[in-house]
């Protein structure tokens, strides 16, 4: 089993992330490990499980992995790592770049619904319906719910059986996670989006293809971020898009 050591005790979740992805450079980590459970982690570099928890975050933003609920942590690599810094050095030239970025991806989510319908399967219904269901809990927890919204996004992803399509999905939750998360803290927009996603998946229920684009349309385009802005929140008073 793989040992991950102690800690020096200065920014405990960022040395957490470091050694980590010094472990994927040296090949001690490998795309598709499983990592430790956070309390082995923090058993393992003895810390407490805050910055561990913290560390994991990171490195799920930047893509290095995936983390899944109710599973343990996998590898991805460094790849899509250094394919999201570049892309955010692209984004912080100007406002108009982050409507382009969401413009992609409804390109991509409109494009892969018919194949998703087409492909689904009884597992991924299950799964999209466990995802509703702990999302309609978070909501009446009063939690963030930017994440499991994204994961519901994810699975209708990953019922098209297509990796590439899958990767790509996973690049656009990371780059667009802030905004997503901004636009789901406005009064009343978290049970809004419930509904829609309920709505969108009895139409993958029932593989109309036709209309789960059109619900994905209009869903995104709830909160997409028009030329010229920085995030949903500027869209006020205008038609908008990002889910």
């Amino acid at each position: 089993m793989v040992q991950f050591g102690p800690l020096e005790r200065t920014t405990l979740h960022e040395q957490i992330v470091e050694k980590i992805k010094a472990m994927i450079e040296d090949g001690t980590l490998k795309p598709g490990d499983s990592l430790p459970s956070e309390r082995e982690l923090a058993r393992d570099m003895q810390v407490s499980r805050i910055p561990v928890r913290e560390a994991l975050k990171m490195l799920e933003f930047m893509g290095v992995i995936e983390i899944r609920h109710g599973r343990a942590a996998v590898v991805r690599g460094l790849g899509q790592a250094a394919m999201i810094d570049t892309i955010n050095l692209v984004l912080e030239s100007g406002p108009n770049e982050l409507y382009e970025l969401n413009q992609a991806r409804i390109i991509l989510e409109l494009g892969a619904a018919k194949l998703a319908c087409e492909k689904r399967t009884e597992t991924d219904i299950a799964h999209m319906k466990e995802i509703l269901d702990r999302m309609e809990a978070e909501i009446d927890d009063g939690c963030n719910v930017v994440d499991t919204s994204m994961e519901f996004h994810m699975a209708i992803m990953r019922a098209t059986k297509n990796k590439i399509l899958c990767s790509f999905m996973m690049l656009f939750r990371d780059l667009l996670r802030e905004s997503r998360s901004i636009s789901l803290k406005r009064p009343g927009r978290p049970e809004e989006a419930l509904d829609e996603h309920k709505a969108i998946l009895q139409a993958v229920i029932d593989k109309d293809s036709n209309l789960t684009a059109r619900l994905l349309e209009t869903h995104i385009g709830k909160h997409f971020v028009k030329p010229g802005r920085r995030s949903p929140r500027d869209t006020e008073g205008t038609s908008s898009r990002d889910a």
